[in-house]
């Protein structure tokens, strides 16, 4: 019988396991919000992901959203440090909310919890245990 789309896809998946990491592509044409020459090449020298990754958002991503050199799968293994950290405000406000469009960069280093801001505890934005 027929299968819908998704649902093939899905099965696909199942009989047969994609095999090594997923392919990362950078989001085309982005740079930071200091210029052109702060695009994904520049990030990915040195420790730029590191020290900026988090920063200077421009069309609505940060560097550590749109370059596969400064996503935490790529950057070495990181884990979130404390494991399960949220900000002060609760815990609808934890990693996977700050690694969502420029939120690192706009509440990153406000709302501390447990001793750590969001650029402190959280890979997607430049921190976490590596």
């Amino acid at each position: 019988g027929l299968v819908r789309a998704d649902r093939a896809y899905s099965l696909l998946n199942v009989m047969n396991p994609p095999t090594g990491d997923p392919i990362c592509v950078d989001k085309a044409g982005w740079y930071d919000s200091d210029g052109a020459t702060y695009n994904c090449e520049w990030y990915a020298q040195g420790h730029n992901c590191q020290k900026f990754g988090h920063l200077f958002p421009n069309f609505e991503q940060t560097a550590n959203q749109a370059c596969c050199a400064c996503k935490p799968q790529n950057n070495g293994d990181c884990t979130d440090d404390p494991l399960g950290w949220h900000d002060s405000d609760g815990q609808m406000f934890n990693c996977e909310w700050y690694s969502q469009a420029d939120y690192c960069a706009k509440f990153g280093d406000d709302y501390g919890y447990q001793g750590r801001t969001a650029i402190q505890a959280c890979c997607a934005c430049g921190g976490g245990k590596r």
